[in-house]
């Protein structure tokens, strides 16, 4: 039982850790723009990294992009 629980657990790190980079990107813009008064748009370009319990598995550049 503790063996599915650390895995399920590993598996949804990489998916909390996007999630995490996302909010913390959306944050940074949305405090510039109050900062400027103004809209503001951005291209981030980085190659993103999926992995699988911890091993990368593929590197590609996000749809924003």
């Amino acid at each position: 039982m503790w063996f599915w629980l650390l895995f399920f657990i590993w598996t949804l790190v990489p998916v909390w850790r996007q999630y995490f980079i996302n909010y913390r990107r959306l944050c940074a813009i949305r405090r510039l723009e109050r900062k400027r008064g103004t809209r503001v748009i951005t291209l981030i370009h980085r190659q993103e990294t999926i992995s699988f319990l911890g091993i990368p598995l593929r590197n590609y550049i996000s749809v924003e992009d």
